[in-house]
């Protein structure tokens, strides 16, 4: 684990020296290597999020969750649900929307889903909100919550959604 962590910072300072060096190379002609200062100013600048910005990604599975038993006699099931989605994260500061649009299929052969959702998850810097929409499948009725607490859930949603890491 310590390498790892080794390789990661030389990765990290050798990335940061270089766009340090660019920078300098830019704006200044003569060739000097860069200095600790400039180097540190490019890394609180890195360090520092924007105030605003729009990300959108999608994101396709197989849920590897559904099991039928084999009987002898009886054709096999199709094959597990395919689930895709769609998300558009919106971030302001403190406020951010993420909007998701799912669309399950009964099979990754299926022609078309039989479950589509659009999922909003709002934080306006003081309350968490949500709406589920279901457009098709079993029960179309849409559902919303307000969360009680003032903590911001969009946040550690963010990390699993986008990067895929399941802790906050």
């Amino acid at each position: 684990m310590q390498g790892r962590r080794a390789v990661l910072l030389c990765v990290t300072a050798v990335a940061i020296r270089g766009s340090a060096w660019a920078e300098m190379r830019g704006s200044d002609t003569s060739a000097e290597p860069p200095t600790v200062e400039s180097l540190l100013k490019a890394v609180r600048r890195a360090a520092r999020p924007a105030e605003s910005m729009r990300i959108e990604w999608t994101y396709e599975t197989v849920n590897p969750s559904v099991a039928v038993p084999g009987r002898p006699g009886r054709e096999p099931p199709p094959g597990p649900p395919h689930t895709t989605m769609a998300h558009t994260a919106i971030l302001k500061g403190k406020r951010s929307r993420i909007e998701s649009l799912q669309k399950t299929y009964k099979s990754i052969s299926s022609e078309g889903p039989h479950d589509v959702r659009r999922i909003t998850r709002v934080f306006d810097g003081k309350q968490q909100r949500n709406l589920t929409d279901r457009i098709k499948g079993a029960l179309t009725v849409p559902r919303g919550w307000r969360a009680g607490d003032p903590n911001d859930r969009n946040s550690a949603l963010l990390t699993q959604l986008l990067l895929a890491w399941p802790y906050d």
